[in-house]
């Protein structure tokens, strides 16, 4: 390096190391950057936001489910969708070690919110499953003129 590049760093400049030039905090937060614990912060909240959304999104469809409404579960499908391609996003610029209470006390009611809603969406699909089954059954029979049907004599069926 000339000593004219060298000459306009700043006097704390310590070089390039895997992240990119090394200022001490000071230096730093004067050039308008955050400390790593500022950035972790601001990822924190960010990440709060992005799991406050998404488990929104999560409740409301448990609560149609529950309450038996009428729903457009293609747009739910598609906000969960939606939400957890942003929470990936925010999760890859945090630092899972560094990650605070807040945070883990957040994505825990997600597991929660999450799980309560596969289970509601899995005895809706059995339900959904069931009544397909029964409609399809009473069309077969109502088409069926008994020709090709097994003979059922004292509960065995008969070929």
């Amino acid at each position: 390096m000339s000593n004219a590049s060298a000459a306009a760093l700043p006097a704390d400049f310590q070089g390039y190391g895997t992240g990119g030039p090394a200022f001490t905090n000071g230096a730093w937060s004067q050039a308008g950057g955050r400390t790593v614990e500022e950035g972790q912060a601001a990822t924190s909240g960010h990440l709060e936001k992005v799991i406050e959304r998404l488990e929104a999104v999560v409740e409301s469809e448990t609560a149609a489910l529950r309450d038996r409404v009428k729903a457009d579960f293609n747009d739910f499908n598609h906000r969960k969708s939606l939400g957890l391609l942003e929470l990936s996003r925010a999760m890859r610029h945090q630092n899972t070690a560094m990650l605070g209470d807040a945070v883990r006390k957040r994505l825990e009611r997600l597991r929660v919110s999450l799980e309560t809603n596969r289970a509601m969406l899995k005895l809706h699909l059995e339900a959904v499953r069931e009544i397909a089954a029964i409609v399809s059954e009473a069309i077969q029979n109502a088409e069926s003129d008994g020709t090709y049907a097994p003979v059922v004599k004292n509960g065995q069926n008969r070929p």
